[in-house]
């Protein structure tokens, strides 16, 4: 079996499916079969594994314009009007680096799928991954207690067992770290405990709810954790954009899920069996050539190709400029575009994007319109003479 290119255009006139087909690309490359295999199905069965294949984020698409930009696709700085809830005054703007689409979708290309429940790690969807002081540096008697029974404890219990909006955290702070810990921390999420400015010495997915567990001295405020894997010590400075773990208790990391998956690999090759593996993925780009692809793609124009992919011999990586994150674009990713020639030509693309870039022709098909007669005249031949 032939396996189709990292990187596909389908192109053609207005009309003659692209759209449509890209559909099917997308469903043989995930279930790596042929395309003609899929061409011989009933399209609204392929169209329902591709819905389901987009709801667990096997699948991305986009439709690119001329107002798309770098930003949107690949990181930028936007502003954000701050809550009370985030520990700051309503109202009040703040800028802030953001992943774009096709980063997002790349950073998360590396969750594996199970085929049994038994090897199902407990990953989520969209996962984010979390740093996570426990009890401290270094080691200790609250980091012993939760690595031995599988959960995470932070403090501020001074405030009670119950938060609400009339919650004083003038004097003692945490408002921000209880709000990521109590709201925007996700079952499935990937915590990395932290046992220096440096390094981890755990990785786990989190498994429950928020708790309050009165039986403790200190400490009582507990989420439920599947530790994957303890007793290591990793340095993250790297994956972590250049920079050192801060002594906030909580906080999103830049480490991605890929790269928390590859020191999994490496440290505990054993929860990744032959029942698991890591899926095709495939990222759809309609209309292609209506943004301004160079600036788009920016550094991309180099990571996509298939030797310069994660796990390729020439694998490299580039130091995005706003985060300073090194980014990469895994081999499992497959890039589709479309592209209407009734909008600009092909020749109007640079030879550096073009030859990164497989073409298939999308051509007019007369035989969809065969015994359709108008006025004597046979449409289904008219249409193949026209595209003589």
């Amino acid at each position: 079996m032939k396996a189709l290119d990292k990187n596909i255009i389908l192109y053609g006139p207005p009309g003659t499916g692209k759209t449509y087909n890209a559909v099917r690309y997308a469903v043989a490359i995930i279930e790596e079969k042929t395309i003609e295999e899929i061409m011989e199905e009933e399209y609204s069965e392929v169209f329902a594994r591709y819905r389901k294949y987009r709801e667990d984020a096997l699948v991305e698409f986009t439709t690119f314009h001329q107002s798309f930009g770098y930003e949107e696709f690949i990181e930028g700085i936007r502003p954000v009007v701050a809550s009370e809830e985030e520990g700051e005054s309503r109202g009040e703007i703040r800028y802030e680096i953001r992943d774009g689409l096709f980063k997002v979708f790349c950073d998360k290309a590396g969750s594996p799928v199970g085929s049994a429940k038994d090897v199902d790690l407990g990953i989520g969807k969209s996962p984010t991954v979390w740093k996570v002081s426990l009890g401290g540096t270094g080691d200790n008697p609250v980091r012993s207690e939760c690595l031995q029974n599988g959960h995470i404890r932070i403090g501020w219990d001074e405030y009670g067992e119950v938060l609400t909006e009339e919650t004083d955290y003038s004097k003692d702070g945490g408002r921000v770290v209880l709000n990521a810990f109590y709201n925007n921390m996700q079952i499935g999420d990937l915590v990395l405990s932290c046992f220096s400015s440096r390094t981890i010495d755990a990785i786990g997915v989190v498994t429950g709810e928020p708790e309050w567990h009165g039986e403790y001295s200190n400490y009582k405020r507990l989420r439920k954790v599947k530790w994957l894997v303890t007793g290591i010590s990793e340095d993250i400075i790297d994956l972590n954009a250049g920079r050192v773990m801060t002594l906030s208790t909580v906080y999103k990391l830049s480490v991605t899920v890929t790269d928390a998956l590859d020191i999994l690999r490496r440290v505990n090759p054993s929860l990744f069996t032959a029942e698991m593996k890591v899926p095709n993925r495939v990222f759809i780009i309609d209309e292609i050539n209506r943004g301004n692809i160079s600036k788009i793609l920016g550094e991309l124009i180099t990571l996509i190709e298939p030797t310069k992919r994660i796990g390729a011999e020439e694998a490299q990586r580039s130091v995005l400029p706003y985060s300073g994150h090194k980014f990469g674009v895994p081999g499992n990713v497959y890039i589709i575009g479309t592209m209407n020639t009734a909008d600009r030509s092909i020749a109007m693309i640079d030879t550096a994007l073009r030859r990164r870039f497989s073409f298939i022709e999308m051509q007019p098909d007369p035989k969809l319109l065969e015994r359709i007669v108008v006025e004597d005249i046979d449409i289904a031949v008219l249409l193949e003479t026209m595209n003589k």
